[in-house]
């Protein structure tokens, strides 16, 4: 390897290092305005952490984090699209299909909350939560 491409792949991983570190410190800022219940910066902070790292393997829990910030600001339908991203990566997710019914029901959209229930019931049969509100639901559908 030559010095010049030694020089080119030492730079590289200096700038990808200080991405990641960029990465999760944003990750860990969104965490404080979490707890802190700012969530308007918990959210800019989450979504910044998201572009740092599109391909980041932690940005189902983020888009989690995120579905949860926006759907306590009242931001329902992006609370969904946030959960349906994240549910791409991770399908069998049984906090993001709770998370997402949950989001669904506030919305009105009732009829995709069961489906998300029934999906989650699926995956942790035993799971009284997910029964309780899956029945709940049931008996709105009529």
């Amino acid at each position: 390897m030559s010095i010049k491409s030694s020089i080119l792949l030492l730079i590289s991983l200096y700038t990808l290092s200080a991405s990641a570190k960029d990465y999760y410190e944003r990750v860990d800022s969104a965490d404080i305005y979490i707890a802190r219940n700012k969530w308007a910066d918990a959210e800019r902070t989450l979504k910044e952490a998201l572009r740092l790292e599109p391909g980041n393997i932690l940005n189902s829990m983020l888009l989690s984090n995120l579905g949860y910030v926006q759907h306590t600001q009242g931001k329902l339908q992006e609370a969904i699209e946030s959960y349906d991203v994240a549910l791409a990566m991770t399908p069998n997710s049984l906090v993001l299909l709770k998370n997402r019914a949950n989001a669904l029901i506030d919305a009105g959209l009732i009829d995709r909350a069961y489906d998300d229930l029934t999906a989650a019931i699926d995956i942790e049969p035993d799971n009284q939560e997910c029964r309780s509100r899956h029945g709940f639901v049931a008996l709105q559908l009529g």
